[in-house]
């Protein structure tokens, strides 16, 4: 994410993936409402209507198993994008061009598209951006519903 701030890369998903980043942020991440439409809107992600992919969700159910990844397999047939991803489904997947995180970074040296000591610097960065945010969700209420 960090090299697409810095305008090496380009970031797309369909707009399901935003969604589930929402549900997460929730369930797991503890953030506000207005926290988490700052963090969402800050992300440097092109965001993809599910119209512009729903025509080829058919053939991407066809490829994987996981329903819930057809948008995202669908947006990579339109677009040829890699999935930068830890799913090991899409990643194994023979039709599917997909990349996990440290794969892409190291084909991304191999280009020139980054250097080493540039993805220390992200690295160090990525560290230094998991703390606050591990501090914000320490220090942020929970919030209880009375019943």
């Amino acid at each position: 994410m960090l090299l697409a701030i810095l305008d090496r890369i380009e970031l797309v998903a369909p707009i399901a993936v935003r969604r589930e980043i929402d549900e997460k942020r929730v369930e797991k991440l503890r953030f506000s409402d207005r926290e988490a439409l700052y963090i969402i809107s800050a992300l440097p992600i092109q965001w993809v209507e599910n119209e512009i992919v729903q025509d080829l969700i058919p053939r991407a159910q066809n490829i994987i198993a996981d329903r819930d990844d057809a948008p995202i397999v669908a947006l990579q047939i339109l677009t040829g994008y890699p999935i930068i991803t830890g799913d090991n489904e899409l990643l194994e997947n023979k039709n599917i061009h997909a990349y996990s995180p440290r794969d892409f970074l190291e084909t991304l040296v191999k280009n020139n598209i980054v250097n080493r000591k540039e993805i220390e610097e992200l690295k160090k960065e990525i560290k230094l951006i998991e703390a606050l945010v591990k501090m914000s969700a320490e220090h942020t209420p929970t919030r209880q519903t009375d019943f």
